[in-house]
């Protein structure tokens, strides 16, 4: 069943039941933002509602000029990340498999962790392993995985747009478990000083990972 939204006077397609596939949670509410002001409002729109499961696509650095609904395809689009057993182990338990595995970056979804009850955007990923699809609600999961971007993706990548795209991928996906997000909030982060301060948190990642192969530790 397709989930259509009317936008400028045009049936838009942004999804497929609850997976959201063609909209990001930022391009979304920015749509809201357009049509009635979600500040104006006394209700929240159905697919920022956590309780109705709503899955957004992660907003790729490369779709940010795109027009709403249009996407790179395939409309299930993964960006992989390769991690360590020592973290994989971390997020998914102790298993017998050794060395390096990868995930698939490929949405966020609303949710009220149920650590805390807070709201975040919580990362959903899929294990290339298993082909399942996961989802991370604590942020110490998150910058487990946001240290793996850095380690494999960022520091030892000589190709200075690709180190750009992994950094944004990390930044945007630390910034979903920023603590007091609320609904609908999510593109105000997109500030010059927020934006600062979490390109920050990924440089100091990096430094930290080269520090430790200094003293010849591994993450």
């Amino acid at each position: 069943m397709g989930e259509y939204v009317k936008y400028r006077g045009q049936d838009v397609k942004i999804g497929t039941c609850e997976s959201l596939y063609y909209v990001s949670y930022d391009k979304y509410v920015d749509y809201e933002r357009e049509k009635n002001s979600i500040r104006e409002r006394t209700f929240t729109p159905i697919y920022l509602q956590v309780e109705q499961g709503f899955l957004f696509r992660f907003p790729f650095p490369d779709e940010d000029r795109l027009r709403f609904g249009r996407i790179i395809d395939p409309h299930d689009r993964t960006v992989d990340i390769v991690i360590n057993k020592s973290v994989r182990d971390k997020i998914f338990g102790a298993c017998d498999r050794q060395g390096e595995s990868k995930i698939g970056i490929a949405m966020q979804k609303p949710v009220h962790r149920r650590s805390d009850g807070q709201f975040c955007l919580a990362l959903v990923f899929k294990d290339q392993l298993t082909g399942g699809l996961y989802r991370i609600e604590e942020q110490f999961e998150a910058k487990l995985i946001a240290s793996q971007i850095v380690r494999h993706h960022i520091l030892n990548e000589t190709d200075q747009d690709k180190k750009k795209f992994y950094r944004e991928i990390a930044c945007r996906m630390l910034k979903g478990y920023r603590a007091g997000l609320q609904i609908g909030q999510y593109r105000d982060l997109h500030s010059a000083k927020e934006n600062q301060k979490f390109n920050q948190e990924v440089r100091d990642e990096s430094e930290i990972e080269l520090q430790q192969r200094k003293k010849g530790k591994s993450i």
